[in-house]
């Protein structure tokens, strides 16, 4: 039996946040990877200074330029959000992690097997190459900008704070239903809110 989160939803946000102690589980993430995809194309997005910087990074899919030199760089998402053998646990993560499984709940590796840094976005589009244009135009003035950007210009916009706290900021009103399916086993019941107090 899967742990599950909670989900708040208000007027075009949805919040999932894990029980304290507990991270959000990969196969969930995986799981609405898996389902927008369906429907659009999904990149992560951080914030980089130089070319130097920029070479350095891999599956880059395009750039957007900020004010005093700053760079969002657009990235395919890492292979651990489709793939829960590309990250192996050492022995001390293992049990690291099953120190917070309750006596009571089997732990499952693949909920611990995703790679992402304390802070992680993830832009959700139809048209990569559109977006970029429309951003790159705007002259925006640094990555705060960038995810407002993301979350009014794209379909959507994801951010996962220390891997228990999703907040996905969307557009297109066809998304959550779309993002939602099959994801019962990880989920409470819904709760609908006026705000999500999303700063």
């Amino acid at each position: 039996m899967a742990y599950q989160c909670d989900i708040r939803i208000s007027d075009h946000a949805i919040r999932i946040q894990s029980p304290q102690g507990r991270i959000i589980p990969g196969r969930l993430i995986r799981s609405i990877v898996h389902n927008l995809e369906v429907q659009y194309q999904l990149y992560e997005f951080s914030m980089i200074r130089g070319a130097k910087q920029l070479q350095e990074l891999e599956d880059v899919v395009d750039v957007v330029n900020l004010k005093r030199g700053y760079q969002c760089v657009i990235q395919k998402l890492h292979p651990s959000l489709y793939d829960e053998s590309v990250i192996r646990l050492t022995a001390e993560e293992l049990d690291e992690f099953a120190a917070t499984v309750p006596s009571d709940e089997q732990m499952v590796v693949a909920d611990y097997t995703v790679s992402m840094p304390a802070e992680y976005f993830i832009l959700v589009t139809d048209n990569i190459q559109r977006f970029v244009t429309f951003a790159n135009h705007l002259k925006l003035d640094g990555f705060p900008a960038m995810r407002e950007c993301a979350a009014r210009l794209g379909d959507a916009a994801i951010s996962i704070f220390d891997e228990d706290d999703m907040i996905i900021e969307y557009q297109d009103e066809k998304l959550p239903d779309i993002l939602m399916q099959d994801l019962e086993p990880w989920l409470k019941t819904p709760l609908h809110v006026k705000d999500l107090d999303l700063n």
